[in-house]
């Protein structure tokens, strides 16, 4: 198996970074797609990496946010025969509030309408391929967007968003499971949970992704640094062995997570490759 972060929020000068995420993965003969980050600088950066991106075989969105499918336009008219993977609950209709006022952080507007043909909507567990699945959240999220601010529009007014919108890509593995959930609104120990009671006869050798404890800045934490710790004290307990964090983690989330789990943890950066 092999992952590549084409495009993260830090990197080296060579290559295009942006507040956005992009995994390009190899896994048992097929080719995919996990986020396309905020524009289409993630398709430049695939050049430079030598990653083919017309030999992806299926794109998948990790939840309805643009700094992770603004570049799926560009990437579903260059790549004319993949599919793009997104759950039922997926609408134009994220909101997040912000210092001057309630700010839209959703898919492009007009974006599911042009691409129809090229959609599939998704329920439930669903196997995308041998080993490949995409599970999405079994509990309710409103305690955890509470924190973060975010929230969606319906018909019967503005509601706390519930991340229906939300699934892991995870990929069975000889050495145990690859969990990749790009930000982990839900908590990444929630989905560690979801996971497990999914597949209660395998282990997770892995995860990557952002664990969204930032609130505004990379400095600023949504959670206090106790939280923090104790999630990083979970992962521990897990016995995780590798853990791939940015994005949405933060500076300063990533530091105290650091002190707990040691070379266990790294920080992902554009361009970096997984093997």
């Amino acid at each position: 198996m092999k992952i590549v972060v084409l495009i993260e929020n830090r990197g080296p000068d060579q290559l295009e970074t942006e507040h956005g995420l992009s995994f390009y993965i190899e896994y048992d003969g097929r080719k995919y797609l996990l986020d396309s980050g905020s524009t289409a600088k993630f398709m430049e950066n695939a050049k430079l990496l030598n990653v083919d991106l017309k030999e992806v075989d299926e794109a998948v969105l990790s939840h309805a946010h643009y700094d992770h499918c603004g570049g799926f336009d560009e990437l579903l008219k260059y790549n004319t025969r993949a599919g793009l993977y997104l759950r039922a609950g997926t609408k134009e209709n994220c909101y997040s509030m912000v210092t001057k006022g309630e700010e839209y952080i959703g898919i492009p507007r007009g974006f599911l309408k042009k691409w129809s043909e090229r959609i599939h909507y998704i329920g439930g567990d669903y196997s995308l391929a041998k080993g490949v699945y995409l599970i999405p959240h079994k509990i309710n999220c409103e305690a955890r967007t509470q924190k973060s601010g975010m929230f969606v529009k319906t018909s019967k007014g503005d509601r706390p968003d519930t991340f229906a919108h939300e699934q892991t890509m995870v990929f069975h593995t000889l050495k145990g499971m690859v969990l990749i959930n790009s930000c982990s609104h839900a908590g990444i120990d929630t989905i560690i949970r979801e996971v497990k009671e999914t597949f209660p006869d395998k282990s997770i050798y892995a995860v990557l992704g952002g664990f969204h404890l930032m609130r505004h800045t990379p400095e600023q934490l949504a959670y206090t640094d106790g939280e923090v710790q104790k999630l990083a004290q979970l992962l521990l307990e897990e016995d995780i062995e590798h853990i791939y964090t940015g994005h949405c983690t933060g500076t300063k989330g990533y530091e105290i997570m650091k002190k707990t789990l040691g070379e266990r943890i790294e920080y992902m950066e554009t361009g970096k490759t997984i093997e």
